[in-house]
């Protein structure tokens, strides 16, 4: 019996180890709700530039701040009757820009919102109405100031929500993406914070076309923008004028990011990531979801993309060789709605409809 019984031992101990592995994938949890009641869904989630926080917004218009390395909450802020549902932080690390809608008695309107990360104070040591008013060398923790209102839709057609932010390399240009088929650049400097331009990027009378659903500055600073029919056009951010577009055959997507500045990444309905190079070919099809593909982000270095499903359940893969390097474990328990790499490509920040967002290791 002693075979049986040490067949027994080795098999716990496989599972102990494994258990204790899961574990270290997922370094933080913020979660709001505390198991006092369910978390309103996560919309999206950012990191700041120096990873030093994560910041969630949630259905219901919350806006929340964690310390990523305590898992404490650093600060919340909310817009009443606002949905938000995209984020961005600025690369200079000062600033966080929610994108959502915003209901009132007669329409839905999109808006394009910025929040200070620091609390500043002016040359005379005056704490500022807006950080546009600030010496921003001399700002301190723990406030929020917000920054800018920008209504970007007063006619929507279907209504004017936004579904995608981006921001540019040097933190002067905001791009938000819209549902009523405007794609909006806004100067976000302290001298003139006003929009640059407006484009359409669809057919606004015809409620039946495919809608864009995700847009990406490139490192020079063009703009890629695809759509749910596989649709992918670049841009030129001075005139909108379409300079090159492709279409990936048979597939929906839902998100894109950008790999480096050679390939792109698409989330699929059918539980792939498809890499394509720029001028539209396919050159991996990564296959190992059981649903569809909501999420997807690559690290600064273009060695590691992430996925996520409408199951909650997150793998990371080689870019080079299509190869899966793991999954995260444990999982969410809704759809995955964000995917963030820190700078240095040592964590993936996620958000799910489960309510909570998670930290993970992924140097394994």
């Amino acid at each position: 019996m002693r075979a049986p019984t040490l067949a027994l031992g080795l098999c716990l101990l496989a599972c102990a180890l494994h258990a204790a592995h899961a574990q270290q994938d997922r370094v933080m949890v913020f979660n709001p709700a505390n198991g006092n009641y369910m978390a309103p869904p996560v919309t999206s989630a950012t990191l700041s530039a120096d990873g030093s926080r994560a910041i969630v917004a949630y259905s219901d218009g919350t806006v929340r701040s964690w310390y990523t390395l305590s898992g404490q909450l650093d600060a919340s802020w909310r817009v009443p009757q606002t949905y938000g549902q995209a984020l961005v932080a600025s690369t200079d690390g000062f600033r966080v820009y929610v994108g959502g809608v915003k209901t009132n008695a007669t329409a839905n309107y999109g808006y394009v919102m910025g929040h200070d990360l620091l609390t500043c104070r002016n040359r005379n040591g005056n704490i500022c109405n807006s950080i546009y008013q600030c010496d921003m060398r001399n700002c301190t923790a723990n406030t929020r100031t917000q920054a800018l209102l920008y209504n970007t839709s007063t006619a929507p057609v279907p209504d004017g929500s936004i579904n995608s932010l981006a921001i540019s390399i040097d933190s002067k240009v905001v791009l938000s993406l819209a549902t009523d088929k405007m794609l909006r650049l806004w100067n976000a400097t302290a001298v003139a914070r006003n929009q640059i331009a407006a484009f359409a990027v669809g057919n606004r009378s015809n409620l039946n076309e495919p809608p864009a659903v995700a847009a990406r500055f490139t490192a020079f600073g063009a703009i890629y923008v695809v759509y749910m029919n596989g649709l992918v056009r670049l841009l030129d951010p001075t005139t909108g004028n379409t300079a090159y577009s492709f279409i990936l055959p048979s597939t929906t997507v839902y998100a894109m990011t950008l790999i480096k500045t050679s390939n792109l990444a698409f989330a699929c309905a059918d539980g792939t990531v498809k890499v394509a190079n720029i001028t539209g070919q396919v050159v991996h099809t990564l296959s190992g979801h059981s649903a569809s593909v909501t999420a997807v982000a690559a690290s600064n270095d273009g060695s590691v993309l992430a996925s996520g499903d409408e199951n909650g359940e997150i793998m990371l893969w080689n870019v080079s060789t299509g190869k899966r390097i793991t999954t995260l474990r444990p999982g969410h328990f809704g759809a995955i709605s964000s995917l963030v790499f820190n700078f240095d490509g040592s964590r993936l920040l996620s958000g799910s409809s489960d309510g909570v967002s998670s930290l993970w290791n992924t140097k394994q």
